[in-house]
Parts: C-alpha cells; structure tokens; sequence
C-alpha cells in the first residue's frame, strides 16, 4: 500500500473478520468478582443502586463532597 493512503474496511469483511473468530471469550461469575460497589454519584440514581446491589449482596461504598455530607446517598451506603 502506497504512504499515505487510508484502507477502509467494508462492512461485509467486518462480517468476515468475526465469523473467523471461534475463541471463546472467558466470562466471570459476577457474584464472585467482586465484593464492594463504588458508587460515585448522589441523589436518586445512587440511592437505586445502593438499594439494588444490597439485593444481590454487595457492600456498598458512597464518596461524596464535604458539601453533600449530609445528603441520603451517604447514609444508604455501607461506608462512606
């Protein structure tokens, strides 16, 4: 290919390219994983996901701005 030239890849070789890949991909058990979810994000959202990750057995950790020490999302968590 001569310097300075672009190849572009046409959608049917990107068909091509993934049929050829037969590795199989590794996949970890979530639940054992990890331990402890890192939330950092406050209001609603992050009182949904400390709520949701306390079903499925997480701890839970919330960090937060000296403004926000006061906030609920600080309190939902297991450390904070």
């Amino acid at each position: 290919m001569p310097t300075g030239t672009r190849s572009f890849i046409k959608p049917r070789d990107i068909m091509s390219l993934s049929d050829t890949q037969s590795t199989p991909i590794p996949t970890a058990n979530p639940a054992v994983a990890f331990k402890k979810l890192l939330v950092a994000n406050r209001s609603e959202i992050s009182i949904r996901v400390f709520r949701a990750a306390t079903e499925f057995a997480f701890l839970t950790v919330a960090i937060y701005a000296q403004e926000d020490r006061l906030s609920v999302n600080r309190f939902k968590a297991d450390e904070a």
